[in-house]
């Protein structure tokens, strides 16, 4: 393939460059940059290119400035995801993006080789909604509905989409701008994430996050996300479809998120599918990625959302045109969420619910069999085999307050439960449709079913003719494969409402049972409708205490949260004063602190919520809440410190301890300022470590330091803190960001005896008879090798032919004194030596403790002299051989002959006997032969008559001096 990278001018002329700038004098044009093929990355553009893609073209993951981008009708671009970061593509066009034709990122999410945080491998992935599951609960939902940029969870075989971000001036989609997931039969993947943030907003093409899947596929996908802030709607399609799929799926595939923002008031969110989308919401949002200032929350035309955690609207909530707003609740901790708003409105095809969102298993009231139970008890399930009959009845009680409905519903057998819901409205409520938390029904063979939730319900004004409850599931029954069931109905849940002013509610309020299958099952038992009398507030209360430690001019980690409560301690949601908060420095708040408390508290609903409340003074502070004449509240105690620079020893370690043994005294750090302030806050990592100076600066070479710290207000108390060398020591705590500090010195002293050892091996070559050039030593040693001063045992060496000392002795081993006395933990050899060659080991034995060193290799060291090792005959006949003829040796200092000595050796008659001056006659012989360092001769004579000594040379070697020869004239001799 080829790429084509052109740029033209305002002219239409094509140049071929990487960069042209038009110069005038309006400053720096745009200079048009058609791509055709090939993969770009934000490198290869500018602030000030107008990009058209003219081809099938992708982008590498980033962030791409450019001044505009067109995707031309029939073209592509491809907008690539990085798993690795993760991340997609980001595009900042100053005078906008048009697209004619596709810009997609549909299945360049996560793979199956790396599935996201929604997948689990082997089933349809999840993102805004869950993924298609078999048999299995459905994958984890994630990312940010309102910033989408995540990509989408790939299923068993199929890629999530990728993510594209869109800032521009303008939008036109006439084409197709997408991140769907990838259809796979066994497995689809997620939606992705499109994120437009524009001014402009045209066209009539498609924008789609759907999942895959098809109605072949085993599991559907789960839909993405979408967030749009405009100036106008969208007059096109858009779709986050869960992907379809096989319909007898246990667990059905998910719509993602949809929200849109008018930017003149981006703290009012929309979910509204266009008409012709044919497609439905059903994502999960997630309240804390919702703006703090939330305004107005409108559903309409048929979108589905569920949120999870505390809605608060300053404004008003709309729930119409077949919408629903569903409320998850938090198994975790058994609790539901909050919704709050002004003025709620509900028509009569829409509903703010928690059906069948409370425990899916388990839960205070689950038995499986039965029905579960809450405000009533769940009820009798009958099963039958086809031989025998099974009733199970409900045996747990019922739980939760009547008058404060706030937890969760149990499930039944696998039927869920209905969760919990607190809806307060200030203003009016006008229902038309339902506020409910019921239970579902038992799916077939799941026996018992879920048990009702709870609502419970504050409202200024009640209007409409709506349903308000928490209803148990109805049973279920099931004949199939000679088995039958007749499950049991869920109990009714608890309702509890309250209307402070006009109530024209004509609808119905329940909690009632769920009914029976047949048979003999039973109905669930009706749970509880308490209408509370308004009570006048009298109070405040602290529902959430404040971090106990802070930083000054910071925000407490955790804000305080005050609630306004009647003479029952049950909270007043629709109190409309102000509440208002101040530092004191006594636990009784009746003393003024002297700093400055910042920050705000938003007052909503009853309850008084900290907004980066912060103290700008170094002190311990409480906080105290007054509204009007309610009784005010006061916190616990803030310890407000500093930011800290240092780190300091508050508590040194003992000044001696033993090897491997815990410190008496274990050290304490704490974190301070420059002028030894604490800072209370401080919880990073601290390394420690060994060192042998003052001034740690040498670490300790060897040993190993044990020791772990808690951290409690920026102070750190260890234990365990041990060291396995003896010597001296200073533990070096370190941490990022600040100065270290160096602890006093600790004098490590070794542990009791526990081995001798080899300190000093003996050398690893010798020449038998000849004392080691280096001599072993053997030292006394705690377990951790450390020597031990107070040893003083004798201690035996001993030579043996096996590496690990075993079997009995070789040979003669001497030394200048053995057995050996240790001084100070030490027995230091010397004269140690070995009579022959070979290779031996050196026991070292001292009553049951035992070393055995490494090998000494005795080896000849090679000549060093000449020796007679035959000497000649002492008296000879002049011209005649010797009766004796002489043999000569190449020996090393040991007196050993080297046999590998070759060098030739020559015989010389000398007239004095330390063989330095030549003798008159002349030495014959019929043979020298030199073999394995040994001179033999034959028929060797002298030719004159006297007395002379015979010496042997060779190269450098001492010369060899034999004893006195006397040759005498043959006739003499014969007279003999």
């Amino acid at each position: 393939m080829v790429e084509v990278l052109e740029r033209a001018d305002n002219s239409g002329m094509v140049t071929k460059l990487i960069a042209v700038l038009f110069l005038v004098s309006s400053g720096v044009q745009a200079a048009t940059v058609t791509v055709s093929s090939g993969t770009k990355s934000p490198s290869d553009f500018t602030a000030t290119d107008d990009v058209v893609i003219n081809g099938s073209v992708s982008f590498n993951s980033g962030t791409y400035n450019v001044n505009s981008l067109t995707v031309n009708a029939t073209r592509t671009l491809t907008a690539l995801g990085d798993v690795s970061i993760p991340q997609g593509v980001i595009i900042n066009a100053v005078a906008g993006v048009t697209v004619n034709g596709t810009f997609t990122a549909s299945g360049k999410g996560y793979i199956p080789g790396n599935v996201g945080p929604g997948g689990d491998g082997s089933n349809s992935g999840s993102h805004g909604g869950a993924g298609g599951r078999w048999s299995t609960p459905a994958g984890v939902v994630y990312g940010n509905a309102l910033s989408p940029v995540t990509l989408g969870s790939a299923g068993d075989d199929g890629n999530g989409g990728g993510a594209i971000k869109i800032v521009a001036s303008a939008l036109t989609v006439s084409g197709t701008l997408s991140a769907d997931g990838i259809t796979s039969i066994t497995g689809s993947g997620a939606g992705g994430s499109i994120w437009i943030i524009v001014d402009a907003l045209a066209g009539s093409g498609a924008i789609s996050a759907k999942g895959g899947g098809d109605s072949y596929a085993w599991s559907g996908g789960g839909g993405g996300r979408i967030s749009i802030m405009a100036n106008n709607a969208f007059s096109g399609t858009i779709s986050v479809a869960a992907g379809p799929a096989d319909s007898a799926q246990d667990f059905l595939p998910e719509a993602g998120t949809f929200l849109f923002r008018y930017k003149s008031s981006p703290n009012n969110i929309i979910c509204n599918i266009p008409k012709g989308s044919n497609s439905k919401v059903g994502g999960t949002v997630f309240a804390a990625d919702l703006p703090a200032s939330l305004n107005d929350f409108t559903l309409s035309g048929g979108c589905n959302l569920k949120i999870f955690g505390d809605l608060v609207c300053g404004g008003n909530i709309s729930v119409t045109g077949a919408s629903l707003l569903g409320v998850l609740g938090d198994v975790m901790s058994g609790y539901g969420w909050t919704i709050a708003a002004s003025n709620v409105t509900v028509d009569s095809s829409s509903a703010i619910h928690t059906n069948g969102l409370g425990y899916q298993d388990g839960g205070p009231g689950n038995e499986y069999f039965p029905g579960g139970t809450h405000g009533g008890i769940g009820g009798t399930t009958v099963y039958n085999d086809g031989v025998t009959t099974e009733t199970y009845s409900a045996t747990l009680p019922t739980y939760g307050n009547p008058n404060q409905p706030v937890q969760l519903g149990s499930a039944g057998g696998n039927s869920y439960a209905g969760g919990a819901l607190k809806l307060i409205v200030t203003g009016s409520l006008q229902l038309d449709g339902s506020v409910s938390a019921n239970g579902e029904k038992a799916p077939l063979f799941s026996f018992g079913s879920g048990s009702g939730g709870s609502v419970l319900l504050y409202a200024g004004s009640l209007s409409g003719a709506g349903v308000v409850s928490a209803n148990g599931g109805d049973g279920t029954y099931t004949n199939m494969y000679g088995m039958t069931a007749w499950s049991g109905g869920g109990g009714g849940g608890r309702v509890a409402f309250m209307v402070a002013g006009t109530n024209t509610f004509t609808g119905s309020i329940t909690a009632n049972g769920g009914a029976g299958s047949g048979g003999s099952s039973t109905a669930g038992a009706n749970g509880t409708v308490v209408n509370l009398t308004p009570a006048a507030a009298t109070k405040l209360a602290v529902s959430t205490q404040p971090s106990t430690v802070a930083r000054r001019n910071e925000g407490f980690a955790t804000q305080p949260i005050f609630s306004v409560q009647d003479a029952s301690s049950y909270q007043v949601p629709l109190y409309s004063g102000t509440i208002s908060v101040s530092a004191y420095t006594d636990a009784t708040c009746t003393t003024p602190a002297a700093g400055i408390l910042g920050g705000t508290l938003l007052s909503a609903y009853g309850l008084g919520k900290g907004v980066d409340l912060a103290y700008d003074s170094i002190a311990a502070i409480y906080i105290k809440a007054t509204s009007g004449s309610l009784t005010s509240a006061c916190t616990a105690r803030i310890s407000v410190g500093s930011i800290a620079t240092k780190l300091v020893v508050s508590q040194q370690p003992s000044t001696t301890a033993t090897a491997g043994t815990n410190f008496s005294t274990q050290p304490k750090l704490e974190a301070r300022d420059a002028s030894n302030n604490m800072d209370y806050v401080f919880a990073e990592a601290i390394t420690m470590e060994a060192y042998s100076d003052a001034s740690c600066t040498n670490l300790v070479g060897s040993g190993t330091l044990s020791g772990s710290a808690a951290v409690n207000s920026g102070v750190y108390t260890y234990s365990g803190t041990k060291f396995t060398k003896a010597g001296p020591l200073y533990l070096k705590f370190s941490s990022a960001g600040v100065s270290s500090a160096c602890a006093n010195l600790v004098t490590v002293n070794a542990a009791a005896i526990n081995k001798i050892a080899f300190t000093t091996q003996p050398s690893s070559t010798a020449s038998p008879n000849i004392a080691f050039t280096q001599q072993p030593v053997v030292t006394g040693q705690d377990t951790y090798g450390n020597t031990v001063p107070s040893y003083t045992s004798s201690i035996t060496l001993a030579a043996y032919s096996t590496s690990n000392c075993s079997g009995g002795t070789v040979s003669t081993l001497s030394a200048t004194t053995n057995p050996l006395a240790a001084v100070a933990g030490v027995a230091s050899y010397s004269g140690v030596k070995f009579s022959t060659t070979g290779t031996i080991y050196i026991k070292a034995t001292q009553s049951a403790r035992t070393a055995c060193s490494t090998a000494v290799v005795l080896a000849p060291s090679g000549a060093t002299k000449l020796v007679f090792v035959v000497q000649p005959s002492v008296q000879i006949a002049a011209q005649t051989p010797f009766a004796q003829q002489p043999v000569v040796a190449a020996q090393d200092d040991s007196n050993t002959t080297d046999t590998s000595y070759a060098t030739a050796v020559t015989l010389y008659a000398y007239s004095d006997a330390a063989c330095t001056i030549l003798a008159p006659g002349t030495l014959n012989a019929n043979s020298v032969v030199l073999a394995s360092g040994v001179v033999n001769t034959t028929g060797l004579r002298y030719t004159q008559h006297g007395s002379f000594y015979i010496g042997a040379t060779s190269g450098s070697l001492t010369k060899a001096c034999s004893n006195l020869v006397k040759a005498i004239p043959t006739t003499f001799f014969r007279g003999y």
